[in-house]
């Protein structure tokens, strides 16, 4: 499963999205090893959060997001600039050998932000069977892929 918190950083393949200041600095603080792991997961709540409120911002961040999944696919799979995507992910993930890129099984991701659903459902009905989740919602009443549709109309369907 690929790492959350290096999607919300404006350094990783994601170029196109740039943060706001106040989200910059806990990644900074966290780089320098000033700021913990505890508190930068506190900055991606908090990111979260700020995306719940402001629709725009999750529009943007989508697309941001799809735009650097796209690039992530033309490196891996097409092998187009995966040079450079790879040294990006050397200086900025944990993974900092890119002999290791050759052999790592990297997930697949969906240019369109697609999930699948027969995964997700499958995990649902695990916590629903384990009386890990007691709530009357369903996947359908949670699942809002109004912001992926947007950054597909905006980027156009692959």
């Amino acid at each position: 499963m690929p790492d959350p918190i290096p999607a919300l950083l404006p350094t990783t393949v994601i170029g196109s999205y740039s943060l706001p200041r106040w989200l910059e600095q806990p990644r900074e603080g966290h780089k320098s090893g000033a700021l913990g792991d505890a508190e930068l997961d506190e900055a991606h709540d908090n990111a979260v959060k700020a995306c719940l409120k402001d629709q725009e911002l999750a529009r943007r961040w989508m697309t941001g997001y799809l735009k650097g999944v796209r690039d992530y696919l033309k490196a891996f799979e097409a092998k187009q600039g995966r040079d450079d995507v790879v040294n990006i992910l050397v200086k900025y993930s944990t993974v900092k050998d890119p002999k290791l890129y050759d052999v790592m099984e990297l997930p697949y991701l969906d240019p369109n932000g697609q999930m699948d659903r027969s995964s997700v459902d499958a995990q649902y009905k695990w916590f629903v069977e384990k009386g890990l989740y007691t709530g009357k919602k369903t996947l359908g009443d949670v699942i809002d892929l109004s912001h992926v549709d947007y950054a597909v109309q905006r980027l156009g369907r692959q």
